[in-house]
Order: C-alpha cells, then sequence, then structure tokens
C-alpha cells in the first residue's frame, strides 16, 4: 500500500486530549534496536511513542518520516521509540526491520521495541498510532501527523529548552548561527540568543546575539511571504506554513500575523473543503489498514486471494472513494485517493 504513505506524512488534524499517561507508565518490551533508554533516561526530553505492526503497511510507510524528525531533532532532545504492537515472535520483528524493502534501507536508528509492550488505559483498535510526551513525562497529544505533529515537537522543545538552561550558559552562538541557516527551529534559536543576550557581560557576544536576532525574524519574514504567495493557489498548503509559523515563534508579532491569516484560511470554503476531504481520506486509509490478508498470507492489492478475502470490504471501499471523489472534487486529499483507486482497480463507474 505504497498509496497511504505521503497522506500518513501529511495527517493529523484530530489530536485527541491528553490524558494522565506518562511516559513510566508505559510497557516498552524487548529492545530491538537503536538507543536501549529506560524510562527514567527518557525525562527531560520530547518523546514521540509510535505503535506499530510488521503486518501493518501504513506503520511501515510511516517509520522513515519518524527517522527524518529524528535526525532533525535528536540533538535536541528529542527521541522517538517505536513499539511493535502485533505481539509477533521477537524474530518476526528483527526480520521486519532488518529485511523489509522500506525499512532496511531507511536507516532507522531511533528505538524500537517489540515483545510484551503496553500502553495502559488505551485499547487500540487501529494501527499505526502515536503518543507525544513532553520533557516532564506527561501525555501531550495523540496521533499527530506531518506538520502538525513537527510543529508541537518544536513547541515542547523550545519549551523545554528555556527551562533547562542554566544562567550565565551563554555560549555556541556558531550553533545557533548554523541552525538558523537551516530555516528550522526559529523558536528554539531564537530562545537561546534571548537568553544568551540577557545573561552576557561580552558586549561583543551580545551584539552577535543580537544580530542573529534580527536574522531570525528575517527568516520569518521570508516563511510569511512564502505562505502569502501559496494562498491564492494552494490555501492548505499556506495554511500549514502560516500555523507553523504562528507556534515556531508564539508570543511574538510575525506570529500574531500568521495565526490571523491562518485562522482566517482555516475558516474558508477551499481550505474546509480540503479538511473535509482529509478526514474522509484517513476513514479510506483506516478501512485499507484493516483488511485481512489473503489465505496465502498475501497482503496485495492486486493478489486474488487478496481480493477474495476482502471481496465487501473492497466494495465498501469503491463505494468511500466514490463518494470523496463527488463531494470533494480537485483537493489534495483526492489526489492521494485515486492512486489507491488506481492500486486497488476499482471501478468507480457506478
Amino acid at each position: 500500500l505504497r498509496c497511504v504513505c505521503v497522506w500518513l506524512l501529511l495527517a493529523g488534524f484530530w489530536p485527541a486530549c491528553a490524558c494522565a499517561l506518562t511516559l513510566d507508565e508505559i510497557s516498552y518490551g524487548e529492545h530491538v534496536s537503536g538507543p536501549n533508554l529506560a524510562p527514567a533516561e527518557m525525562r527531560g526530553k520530547v518523546v514521540l511513542v509510535d505503535l506499530w505492526g510488521v503486518e501493518c503497511p501504513p506503520c511501515i510507510e510511516q517509520m522513515p518520516g519518524f527517522q527524518t524528525l529524528y535526525n532533525q531533532y535528536k540533538d535536541e532532545n528529542f527521541h522517538v521509540v517505536a513499539l511493535e504492537r502485533q505481539r509477533h515472535e521477537m524474530k518476526d520483528v528483527i526480520e521486519c526491520v532488518q529485511q523489509h524493502p522500506q525499512l532496511k534501507n531507511a536507516g532507522l536508528a531511533y528505538q524500537i521495541t517489540g515483545g510484551n509492550t503496553n500502553v495502559p488505559g488505551r485499547y487500540t483498535p487501529f494501527l499505526p498510532a502515536n503518543f507525544l510526551f513532553g520533557p516532564d513525562g506527561n501525555l501531550v497529544a495523540t496521533d499527530l501527523h506531518g506538520e502538525l505533529l513537527e510543529g508541537r515537537i518544536k513547541e515542547l522543545l523550545a519549551e523545554s529548552w528555556t527551562k533547562m538552561i542554566e544562567t550565565g550558559e551563554i555560549s555556541k552562538l556558531k550553533e545557533a548561527a548554523a541552525k538558523l541557516k537551516t530555516g528550522q527551529s526559529l523558536m528554539s534559536t531564537l530562545s537561546q540568543l534571548a537568553l544568551r543576550k540577557r545573561d552576557s557581560s561580552d558586549a561583543a557576544e551580545v551584539a552577535e546575539a543580537t544580530r542573529l536576532m534580527f536574522a531570525v525574524f528575517a527568516a520569518a519574514g521570508k516563511k510569511f511571504e512564502k505562505a502569502q504567495s501559496l494562498r491564492a493557489g494552494e490555501p492548505l498548503a499556506a495554511f500549514f506554513k502560516f500555523d507553523a509559523l504562528a507556534r515556531d515563534l508564539k508570543g511574538t508579532q510575525i506570529a500574531e500575523k500568521a495565526r490571523v491569516e491562518a485562522a482566517a484560511l482555516f475558516g474558508s470554503d477551499r481550505v474546509q473543503k480540503e479538511f473535509n476531504a482529509e478526514a474522509a481520506m484517513k476513514s479510506i486509509i483506516t478501512h485499507i489498514a484493516d483488511m485481512k490478508p489473503g489465505v496465502n498470507g498475501s497482503r496485495m492489492p492486486d493478489d486474488p486471494a487478496f481480493r477474495e478475502a476482502n471481496a465487501e470490504n473492497i466494495q465498501n471501499l469503491e463505494i468511500e472513494c466514490r463518494r470523496l471523489f463527488t463531494l470533494y472534487p480537485g483537493t489534495v486529499a483526492g489526489e492521494h485517493v485515486r492512486a489507491v483507486t488506481n492500486e486497488f482497480k476499482l471501478n468507480l463507474l457506478n
């Protein structure tokens, strides 16, 4: 189910309410690969717990995307741990991580576990699912994806950095400048610069921190202009960029401007149409993930055994796809679902 990858990396409009779950309560099972941190060692970090399964194609599709996030933010106290939740033997989990075509070349370096994994108080009927924990070890949000997930991670990292830094720790301006060049972590960079400017007694260092602070807002201005340029032709992409900027620099004037623009776009007919189409697509992808393997164990959409085992499901899938195309033509979600219709060879003419 290659076609679900894009959606899984972009979706994430339905974060569940955080509840009183902590990192310490989770059973992580046996270590498979990557770092092997105990819950106590995860404290102080922003932690994404991914629930996946070796027979869940959508789960596997999104794991390289989590690796990208891990690579980008691991040096800023971000950690990912993936729990295999289909109760397979450890040899099956290890084989999947090492041999699956989409994983063996993905360079997975975050923590992966298997065996007796458990999230108390949470029965998860559908995979994939995920949990995001703050530096205090408490649950912040669930089932975030794409830009919404990354935005929340960056927000939590910025908050954790300002809480952890010691007064007088004002070195490493070069690192802040290097991060700024990437265009990432604007809030984290700004927080570091502001504290260093406040605490430094070195006039040259204060001047350099001030220069870099202006550069942060210059970079934010370019992001704002890019979002504005997308507003007419790609309103959903513009919404995400405005929303990310509002999160990245929360409390600043440019963030407030971006928040107003995001709110206006969210209320527009075109963006609401895109959101509704995304919701319909989520139902379609969940429907696919819940299909049974054929008698030969195959999950390939063009395999006769798979199609026979899921004849009714495939018929319902046709109805759902037809409904999406009818109600929400010309949407981004519609283009992704078209790949589903091609892969499953669905008849949409009736």
